[in-house]
């Protein structure tokens, strides 16, 4: 869903898709979430930050270093090293990802009986001072871990499936169809609190669709290629986003473009994970 949103913006030149990026993202941040919250009952906090370096802040130093030698002739080392650290907005996904490890740090290791008083703190800091495109997410990571941690919501959410994706779907149209209103998109452009409210429920509501919705799909779907998809699902976002899309600028032609892009993202992806595999098995 992420990379129909920038083939569409980048490559085609139609913000057809632009929502479904957000959603992707949403999809994305409640597994981590999940994933999380199930790895702390498991392991706790045990080996968290070398965990988390390795398996996602070492990516991204790989693509960061190739993005760079792409680019040297306009390569600046201040903005170039902001980039890496994450101090500036340009890898905006891996600098809230890292917000959210970190809140889930302090709540699991120092205020766990007080933990979602905290995350409940964290998320109206999210949602009301940070940028747009991070405020409308400040819900997923939350609904992630709640979904691990509490078997009675997640069951609930399981026995009421059907009506929960109509419900979904309901939403993402109207919250659509409401921000496509001018004097919506008007008031939107000066009160931040509307603007974050509306994408947080459209990309959330898409999102809670697509998760809702798959289960509905599952017969038609080749689990194998899906499996594959889903392993190298960090790799292809650091991939397409950071190498190959800068790279398509040197071709003409549409075709060409789109050949060359979805060809050389998932060859550059798959060499990324073996890689990331190798350098995990020696250190974890």
């Amino acid at each position: 869903m992420v990379i129909m949103q920038h083939v569409g913006g980048f490559i085609i030149g139609s913000r057809i898709f632009t929502p479904f990026g957000g959603a992707g993202v949403s999809i994305f941040l409640i597994v981590s979430g999940y994933g999380l919250a199930l790895s702390f009952k498991k392991n706790e906090l045990r080996n968290y930050w070398r965990k988390k370096f390795f398996r996602v802040f070492s990516p991204w130093l790989v693509v960061w270093l190739i993005a760079s030698l792409l680019s040297r002739e306009n390569f600046q080392w201040d903005s170039g090293l902001c980039k890496l650290f994450l101090i500036s907005d340009s890898n905006w996904y891996l600098q809230y990802l890292l917000f959210c490890y970190l809140v889930f740090w302090v709540a699991h290791k120092f205020i766990y009986n007080y933990r979602w008083i905290f995350y409940a703190i964290c998320f109206a800091i999210a949602f009301c001072f940070m940028k747009n495109i991070q405020a409308e997410q400040s819900l997923s990571f939350i609904l992630g871990c709640l979904l691990a941690e509490n078997s009675l919501f997640r069951n609930s959410i399981i026995k009421n499936q059907k009506l929960l994706l109509v419900i979904s779907i309901f939403m993402a149209i109207c919250s659509l169809v409401l921000k496509q209103l001018p004097w919506v998109r008007t008031t939107m452009e000066t009160n931040i609190i509307l603007q974050h409210s509306i994408n947080l429920i459209l990309k959330l509501s898409i999102g809670l669709s697509v998760v809702f919705g798959i289960g509905y799909c599952v017969k038609f779907m080749n689990m194998a290629i899906t499996m594959f998809v889903s392993k190298i699902s960090y790799e292809l976002y650091l991939v397409h986003l950071f190498v190959v899309l800068g790279l398509c600028e040197y071709f003409d032609y549409m075709f060409i473009k789109l050949l060359f892009f979805f060809s050389c993202t998932l060859l550059f992806s798959c060499m990324l994970y073996r890689f990331d595999s190798r350098v995990l098995s020696k250190f974890n």
